[in-house]
């Protein structure tokens, strides 16, 4: 008995591990992806806008969506998008791009990576909420002239 019940508690554990390493959000794919000279674009750079996983390049910026393991839609674009992974570590190391006829394979820049991941999914939340405060406070500061007129009437009792 207990040695199943040992047994069984390593599955449980072993299984939970193996799950928490894969990310179903998008967050490993985060960076920018560099393509060999002469390629329609030189780069694409994959980052939450509007909390909706994107990839943005020189012809634009298209929502990506899941369709399978490390393969997106660029819904834009009508094409896919397939991460590729390094054998061993499992980080996403570059992508391929097959849209509008084009077919491309680009290498992930690690250089920014670690900044796009940090800037993208943390500061325009952050900003937004900064802006739409700065943008109430200063519309309560600036005088209205119908407010202003209906104090002064107040006051004079007019």
């Amino acid at each position: 008995m207990k040695k199943l019940f040992a047994v069984s508690f390593s599955v449980i554990c072993l299984s939970v591990v193996s799950f928490a390493q894969t990310d179903s959000t998008g967050k490993d794919l985060l960076g920018k992806y560099l393509f060999p000279d002469g390629s329609v674009v030189a780069d694409v750079t994959v980052s939450f806008v509007d909390s909706t996983l994107s990839m943005t390049s020189s012809a634009g910026t298209s929502e990506l969506v899941k369709q399978g393991v490390d393969v997106y839609t660029i819904i834009a674009f009508q094409g896919t998008a397939q991460f590729k992974r390094d054998s061993v570590s499992k980080k996403v190391t570059g992508v391929i791009i097959d849209a509008m006829g084009y077919h491309l394979e680009g290498i992930r820049d690690t250089a920014t990576t670690a900044a796009t991941s940090t800037t993208t999914t943390f500061a325009p939340i952050w900003l937004r909420k900064m802006n739409e405060q700065t943008e109430n406070a200063i519309v309560m500061m600036q005088p209205n002239d119908a407010i202003l007129e209906a104090k002064r009437k107040q006051f004079f009792l007019l």
